[in-house]
């Protein structure tokens, strides 16, 4: 569903376009409440930095206009176009191994073991089966390498 925004940038807020659109406006934003019935207020003093009830919501906007850097309406349900993007770098194990280029492979892991080669040089700190005493990073090794949903 395409939105039409161009009610934001009018310097008129009390055309008629601008009260429609900010209408239009606050029933999407009644479906993304919290548990108060309030939405993120996007005018430009709060910059959705508040949640407030709709009426106050319509009030502020009349009165200090719609935030103008408030392009994508990711607080009241409009999905960012890179989502997937932000998704794969930020939870990579979303993407089964090799389905995405941001897909941690076993470089990530000697990447890892190099780093903590670099910071071991004492080999006094490994025992007879080669593996380190600090069971931290052992344990941090068995998570990294178990997977998250067998199967």
């Amino acid at each position: 569903m395409t939105i039409d925004k161009n009610w934001i940038s009018l310097r008129n807020r009390n055309a008629k376009q601008f009260k429609d659109g900010l209408e239009q406006f606050i029933e999407i934003a009644k479906k993304h409440v919290n548990s108060h019935g309030e939405p993120y207020c996007p005018c430009r003093g709060c910059h959705n930095g508040k949640r407030q009830n709709t009426k106050t919501i319509y009030a502020h906007v009349i009165d200090k206009g719609f935030s103008q850097s408030y392009k994508t309406w990711v607080y009241h349900g409009e999905e960012h176009p890179n989502t997937a993007a932000i998704d794969a770098i930020s939870n990579p194990y979303l993407f089964k191994s090799g389905s995405s280029p941001t897909a941690p492979g076993p470089e990530m892991f000697d990447a890892i073991q190099d780093v903590m080669d670099a910071f071991n040089t004492n080999k006094e700190n490994e025992d007879e089966g080669g593996t380190s005493l600090d069971p931290e990073f052992d344990d941090l090794f068995k998570e990294l390498n178990t997977e998250l949903y067998p199967g």
